[in-house]
């Protein structure tokens, strides 16, 4: 019997990938040194991914890729860096063949409230009417406003408490100063009192930071001068 080519229940995916545009990677490739910084990024990131079509046969850089399987991680990915960052929504998709052009997201889903463009938009006015990245935290007046979703409120407070993983990787050869500064180098933690470096004898690709990142691979190991 033949099977089916068709697919009535949403399949959550693996790996997803996205080509970016210019205005896209202005975005995406902003430094980002604080939470509030860092929940903006995220959020245009979200606001992409809706748009997401089926994969590409080869991603082009700069391109997203979101693990939504292993690490749950997005994946920024460009020709001399890599951001990652934690992105703890369940994706699901219409159908199982990732490289389908007819493909599409059938739902961004926070626990059991789904994100549309309107809560991604209201999230981000959430953090554009709070001005104060100390004060972020100290939103009770934006609930009163009951133009915005409780959804909406959900998704920013789950930005503001999420622990994010940053990890950054930089191929920097302009920049380079031994040990002091490695050409190729990882910086973990976005906020400049607590970020540090931990240097990479090469360059790595994005699977290669997906394996240091898993728990399920073998560790990667340091090695102290």
């Amino acid at each position: 019997m033949q099977k089916s080519k068709y697919y009535p229940l949403p399949f959550r995916i693996q790996m997803l990938y996205l080509n970016l545009q210019k205005y896209q990677r202005s975005k995406l490739f902003s430094c980002v040194t604080n939470t509030r910084e860092m929940i903006s990024v995220c959020l245009y990131a979200l606001e992409y991914l809706q748009y997401w079509g089926g994969n590409k046969e080869v991603a082009k850089r700069p391109y997203l890729c979101f693990d939504n399987e292993n690490t749950h991680r997005l994946f920024l990915v460009d020709s001399d860096r890599i951001i990652s960052f934690a992105l703890d929504l369940n994706v699901k998709v219409d159908n199982p063949r990732l490289n389908d052009p007819k493909n599409y997201i059938k739902g961004i889903y926070l626990r059991q409230h789904p994100i549309t463009a309107r809560e991604i938009s209201e999230a981000r006015q959430l953090l554009s009417n709070n001005n104060d990245p100390e004060n972020l935290y100290c939103y009770n007046m934006l609930e009163d406003d009951n133009t915005v979703l409780d959804a909406s409120i959900h998704l920013f407070e789950h930005f503001v408490f999420l622990e994010w993983g940053y990890v950054r990787f930089d191929y920097d050869p302009g920049h380079s100063n031994g040990r002091l500064h490695p050409t190729s180098h990882l910086d973990v933690n976005f906020s400049r009192s607590f970020s540090y470096k931990l240097g990479l004898k090469e360059k790595i690709d994005v699977n290669a930071l997906i394996n240091i990142i898993r728990t399920d691979t073998n560790c990667a190991e340091l090695e102290l001068p």
